[in-house]
């Protein structure tokens, strides 16, 4: 599994895995990563077209969120965030880089 860092209108990293995945493989993707970050999802939101899960890694609030326009991210809920939410996702992007 592939994935691309791409920086939001806020200039904020999020984690890309690219359009033309469909809801199945969200799933699939969202079960890896319990595993792969050791983490449980706090909401899940499943609408037609989109889903949005949250959750927590190390203290800092995340989303995985699917849209069939967009594909699916991985992004940090807060719309500016500190420097310690991003040095999370710094960590993310390292243990995925291990794993995929």
């Amino acid at each position: 599994m592939e994935f691309k860092i791409v920086q939001d209108k806020g200039a904020y990293k999020q984690i890309d895995f690219g359009a033309g995945r469909s809801t199945q493989g969200f799933y699939q993707i969202a079960k890896k990563f319990e595993q792969i970050l050791d983490i449980s999802y706090s909401k899940k939101s499943d609408n037609f077209n989109t889903l949005c899960w949250n959750y927590s890694y190390h203290g800092v609030p995340f989303q995985l969120t699917y849209h069939w326009d967009n594909g699916t991210l991985i992004k940090l809920q807060n719309q500016a965030p500190s420097k310690e939410e991003e040095t999370a996702i710094d960590e993310i992007i390292t243990v995925l880089s291990s794993y995929l």
